[in-house]
């Protein structure tokens, strides 16, 4: 859990994203409070691997990251960007392998922590479906 000063980090990042874009400081409050961990993933080792199980997801805190799916480069996630997060709504296995391309520094959210946060929040719901929404079309067009 975020505690202290790293809450208040940990909301300030949150805040900063598109994906929480019009999010409350409460509801920032409820994911700074799910955070699991922070951790450090190498240039050249794999944040998540396709087919794998999604048990978690992440927020780069700086960094850059590519994901292939198929063995086609699909996007390319950077700062204050989320990886993985769409994998916990339909407990499908990771769609992509997500590659540290630098070193990368992420919030790790464990699935059960941020399920309990979504049910306890319908505009953070929303929020989040807004922005996959968004992120779906964005792939679309790539199509």
């Amino acid at each position: 859990m975020a505690m202290g000063y790293e809450r208040a980090f940990v909301m300030q990042v949150l805040g900063s994203m598109t994906t929480f874009e019009g999010c409350s400081q409460e509801d920032l409050q409820l994911l700074a409070d799910a955070v699991e961990g922070r951790s450090l993933v190498k240039t050249g080792d794999a944040l998540c691997t396709e087919g794998d199980d999604a048990d978690r997801w992440w927020v780069v805190i700086a960094g850059r990251a590519e994901a292939v799916a198929n063995g086609k480069t699909v996007g390319s996630i950077g700062k204050y960007e989320a990886v993985g997060e769409l994998a916990l709504f339909d407990d499908q296995p990771r769609s992509a392998t997500v590659t540290a391309r630098e070193d990368l520094d992420v919030l790790a959210f464990d699935k059960a922590n941020f399920v309990g946060v979504i049910r306890s929040s319908p505009a953070l719901a929303v929020t989040l479906l807004r922005s996959a929404a968004r992120r779906l079309r964005e792939t679309n067009a790539l199509v």
